[in-house]
């Protein structure tokens, strides 16, 4: 049994998608894709999982979210929770690239602190 929304294989018996709540299918309806989705990166909260989304969306990238992505306004210790980002195969590559010069850009944009005024 299949997710139409998100892909995702479940076992016989299984009726709903535990994350869209939706019905599964039998067969996922025919598609361009190459296969179910790979998992392209894990990150920790909404806010980099929609910057990813965007990114690889623009980018001509179709991408499934997985997790929670309610954000916290004051998260208690702990309770930051994983988003998975998955892509289709034949987008990996390409995926991978964008999302590593995405997060390099963005470590090289914060400036160092170079007289340490910022340690604890």
């Amino acid at each position: 049994m299949f997710c139409p929304t998100c892909s995702s294989e479940y076992l016989e018996g299984i009726n709903r998608c535990a994350e869209c709540d939706v019905e599964l299918v039998a067969e996922l309806p025919g598609s361009d894709h190459d296969g179910p989705p790979l998992r392209v990166a894990r990150v920790c909260g909404a806010a980099d999982a929609d910057m990813i989304e965007e990114l690889l969306e623009n980018n001509g990238i179709d991408v499934v979210l997985q997790g929670e992505r309610t954000a916290l306004t004051i998260p208690a210790a702990g309770t930051l929770t994983d988003v998975r980002v998955w892509v289709q195969e034949s987008d990996m590559t390409k995926a991978e690239e964008l999302i590593e010069a995405f997060f390099e850009r963005s470590d090289e944009s914060i400036p160092a602190d170079p007289e340490g005024e910022g340690e604890v």
